[in-house]
């Protein structure tokens, strides 16, 4: 006879209680091992405002076998997870945040689910993916606590108009070719579809500009060819790379200068999930930063 495990999986979640989706099967046996699985936010490279980036109000768990046919899928926001499944194998999948059940999905959700644009929620979608191993065995089996992930990266900019050229006035920055989507599941994505956001205004006098955003990841790439920060710009940057485009003013003529956001200041194009960006910009002149 088959044996059936019992699982109650813990999770640290930050938000109220409500009431829970039933399972996607159904309970499967009286012979019971008990698994408690604690989930929390991972790390962020740095990390200004807590209350927004590490609260978890809801949590979405799949249960997939090795043919990646999901067995079982809970939507839920009080802090214990239970459920009844057979020992083996399997692969967890979690999405946090997504503020509604998400049903169940079909056999291939690493490559269906897809993160929205971000909006001005008081929290951040955040996902997991960690194959596990059910034992057969008696007792309370305690699986290592699963981070989950935030699906954004954060950008913080300052840029600021140099004493030796202060009749340089900025006028805006817009961030520009944000991914409209992201499949967090699906190893190397790269998005398709982009978007630019609206002007931010500078300060009255023009001298500086400050702000945030959250973004979906922009990965596209290495340029091994750029060996300068002034060569990063866009006759050698990728199509779709994220930058920030700032206008300003120096009497008569009109000044555009492009950042591109990337790991270093020269050929790294990339964006990733779960990373803070931190640019801190000077204007030196009418071509220079």
């Amino acid at each position: 006879m088959k044996k059936h495990l019992f699982i109650a999986a813990t999770l640290l979640l930050l938000g109220g209680c409500g009431r829970d989706e039933a399972d996607t099967v159904p309970q499967l046996g009286p012979q019971a091992v008990t698994v408690s699985l604690a989930v929390r936010p991972e790390s962020m490279t740095s990390i200004t405002r807590t209350t927004d980036e590490e609260t978890i109000r809801d949590v979405n768990f799949y249960l997939c076998d090795d043919d990646g046919a999901i067995v079982l899928h809970r939507y839920q926001t009080s802090p214990t997870l239970r459920f009844e499944c057979l020992p083996g194998d399997y692969t967890l999948y979690v999405v946090a945040n997504a503020h509604t059940g998400m049903g169940n999905m079909p056999a291939e959700i690493p490559e269906t689910y897809t993160v929205p644009t971000p909006s001005e929620n008081d929290d951040l979608v955040m996902t997991a993916m960690q194959p596990i191993t059910i034992p057969a065995e008696a007792g309370t089996v305690l699986l290592p606590a699963l981070q989950v992930r935030r699906a954004v990266a954060r950008v913080d900019y300052d840029i600021t108009v140099d004493e030796s050229v202060s009749d340089i006035e900025i006028r805006s920055v817009q961030a520009m070719n944000l991914p409209t989507h992201y499949r967090p599941f699906v190893e190397g994505f790269r998005p398709s579809d982009f978007l630019d956001c609206e002007l931010v205004a500078a300060a009255e006098d023009g001298s500086s500009v400050q702000g945030s955003f959250y973004m979906l990841p922009c990965c596209q790439g290495v340029r091994s060819s750029i060996t300068s920060p002034e060569e990063k710009n866009p006759d050698n940057a990728p199509d779709d790379a994220a930058c920030l485009h700032i206008r300003a003013v120096r009497g008569g003529k009109v000044l555009d200068y492009y950042v591109y956001l990337g790991e270093n200041d020269t050929s790294d194009f990339n964006v990733r999930p779960n990373t803070v960006h931190t640019l801190h910009i000077r204007i030196l002149g009418d071509n220079d930063l």
